[in-house]
């Protein structure tokens, strides 16, 4: 039994084992674009897994079909949302919910590697830059 990262962005699903050690395993990308993106998950994942953890920034019917898939192959299943704070970053958004959990989750990554102000770039199929403050504040 193993635990698994997923990523559901705006064009591809990136997904990979989560080794006891906190490394990844081989990642696994698959675009979405053809509509047959649960058909080709269900495909690559192996049966019989004990947890998977999906970030999203996809559409609410895409998500719906990633999870309804992965709910087929693992005991448990959770989606991260944006929240104000998590994981001791606070989001400077009036609206957390607009800051994509994607880069949230980097945030709180960066945080998470040591103390001081951090600058996040993302390149995919959008480009975001964040800054966050030494106390762990958004801006």
């Amino acid at each position: 039994m193993s635990r698994w990262l997923f990523d559901l962005g705006n064009t591809r699903l990136k997904f990979a084992p989560l080794r006891d050690d906190g490394t990844l395993g081989e990642v696994t990308a698959l675009v979405h674009a053809d509509g047959e993106l649960a058909r080709a998950l269900d495909r690559a994942l192996p049966a019989g897994q004990a947890s998977g953890y999906l970030a999203s920034v996809a559409s609410d019917r895409l998500t719906v079909a990633v999870l309804e898939t992965l709910a087929t192959r693992f005991r448990l299943v959770s989606c991260a949302r944006s929240t104000r704070q998590c994981a001791g970053v606070r989001s400077a958004y009036a609206e957390p919910s607009k800051l994509g959990v994607d880069r949230l989750l980097a945030l709180a990554g960066a945080r998470a590697r040591g103390p001081g102000a951090w600058l996040v770039v993302g390149v995919g199929t959008a480009t975001t830059i964040d800054l966050m403050d030494r106390e762990g504040l958004h801006r």
